[in-house]
């Protein structure tokens, strides 16, 4: 992987990584124009919600058009200012009720990680999902250093319908001063899981997919990809490397490989099954920020199709949002059923 570090007129660093040396791009630590894809944000802030205990990001959104650098190179880096602004300017004219707030002290980066051509994921050559998995490495490495940041993520929230005529496929990596709730209550059955069996819970989940086998959409010796038994959603699908890995960063260079193939495999049985572009999400789950060793978790992909295959209705989704409850009207097994049946050629 090749790396270079540039500043926008703001400020604020871009950077673009390559498989080759990078060449054509402005120097390192030069200053570019209107590369940046938003102004400077007042008002970024976090406040607690006193019934669900957790915190909740206020930010504006990003509107501006994201202009990319000269050069050639595969996949360019650029933070999202807002959400490193304080709270003052939105506070100072707001009444709140037992909240307590706190400046948005979180880091927000978009990932570019096709040009020009490659609107979505699933587009991607192999060797550029392996690139993408050493660029969440680096940028997870670069937040873990931040006093700030206690957890890091890595997701795509794609939607054809929402991105017509942007020619990028996009990601985002989020670095947060707390630990989020879905990786805290995950973190906490891991927790418990390894002080009673001294074992990992991803590690022995991954040993009971492969030995069963019903639901598994890839498998090799480094990465494997299947419906999970308790899908929350109908046709989810976890990738998780076969052996330890807390984080993007510990990935060896056959697990990256794999892991490529994994998640390339997941998503053009998507399309075949879908027959049209789909939206969906795509969440990665590591180890906390905070130096220690974490055996009881392992790096994970979560992918969430967010509307129905060809020839199936709408999905429930009011029990989910009102009460946490999932109610699913496809069983894990049948879905895997359908996606086993897809063909992909890598």
């Amino acid at each position: 992987m090749h790396n270079v570090d540039l500043i926008d007129s703001d400020g604020w660093t871009v950077s673009l990584y390559g498989r080759q040396p990078i060449t054509g791009a402005p120097a390192p630590g030069a200053v570019l124009a209107g590369s940046h894809p938003a102004a400077p944000l007042d008002g970024a802030h976090l406040r607690w919600h006193p019934l669900r205990g957790e915190w909740i990001w206020y930010v504006a959104p990003d509107e501006a058009p994201l202009s990319l650098p000269d050069g050639a190179y595969d996949m360019a880096v650029f933070a999202q200012r807002g959400a490193v602004a304080d709270a003052r300017r939105a506070l100072a004219t707001t009444s709140l009720f037992a909240v307590p707030t706190a400046p948005a002290a979180c880091l927000s980066e978009v990932l570019v990680y096709g040009r020009a051509g490659a609107g979505s994921l699933a587009q991607l050559p192999l060797a550029q999902l392996e690139l993408l998995l050493h660029v969440w490495a680096d940028r997870s490495a670069r937040a873990a250093a931040m006093p700030h940041v206690r957890y890091v993520t890595a997701y795509e929230q794609h939607d054809p319908a929402a991105r017509a005529g942007l020619p990028y496929a996009c990601g985002q990596l989020h670095g947060y001063p707390f630990i989020p709730p879905v990786a805290a209550r995950s973190l906490r059955q891991e927790n418990a899981y390894f002080r009673e069996h001294r074992r990992s819970l991803p590690g022995d989940l991954v040993q009971h997919e492969t030995s069963d086998g019903v639901r598994v959409l890839y498998a090799d010796d480094e990465a494997i990809a299947f419906v999970p038994a308790c899908a929350r959603y109908p046709y989810e699908v976890w990738v998780l490397p076969v052996t330890d890995a807390a984080g993007f960063e510990a990935l060896s260079a056959q697990q990256r490989s794999s892991m490529a193939r994994a998640v390339h495999t997941v998503l053009r049985k998507y399309e075949g099954l879908w027959q049209r572009p789909f939206p969906y999400v795509m969440a990665w789950y590591q180890a906390p920020t905070d130096g220690a060793d974490h055996p009881e978790t392992r790096l994970r992909a979560e992918f969430y199709p967010l509307a129905a295959p060809a020839g199936r209705t709408g999905y429930p989704r009011g029990a989910e949002l009102a009460d946490g409850v999932s109610v699913l009207d496809v069983l894990p097994e049948a879905a895997a059923q359908q996606l086993q049946k897809i063909a992909v050629d890598i």
